[in-house]
């Protein structure tokens, strides 16, 4: 199997192990991977992964709200975690979601600070990141 042939063949057991229940998922990954316990172990990371940025994105929404109740919405700090929501959601590969917050965020940088500022710039390179990488 080349690597590319592996990577996919990974992805495609992610895919389809991703939102069955726990319980069920040790079956399902033993019959599509067989004795090859490199590709179990890169899909077992794989749902790893998920379930961090799963877990996660709920944290930074807490704060960023906390964040912009105590210091405003413009404040750098809400920027900040506002930034990381969108980041989160684009590792998780909820594009919608992600492109939908990094523009939250680029709206609300524009009331602060001109189009060449590098933080808008910043917000503006992974806006086009997350949509090359969604085929957008």
């Amino acid at each position: 199997m080349t690597t590319a042939d592996f990577h996919r063949r990974a992805m495609d057991i992610f895919e389809l192990v991703c939102d069955l229940p726990l319980e069920e998922r040790p079956a399902v990954l033993e019959a599509e991977c067989g004795d090859d316990a490199d590709l179990r172990s890169k899909v077992e990371r794989m749902l790893a992964r998920m379930r961090r940025y799963d877990e996660a994105e709920p944290m930074y929404v807490k704060l960023q709200q906390q964040a912009e109740t105590l210091y405003g919405e413009s404040d750098p700090r809400a920027l900040g975690l506002l930034g990381s929501v969108a980041r989160v959601r684009a590792e998780r590969g909820d594009v919608n979601a992600a492109l939908a917050t990094f523009n939250e965020l680029l709206e609300r940088q524009r009331t602060l600070f001109s189009d060449d500022h590098p933080e808008i710039q910043e917000t503006l390179d992974c806006i086009k990141r997350v949509e090359a990488a969604s085929g957008e």
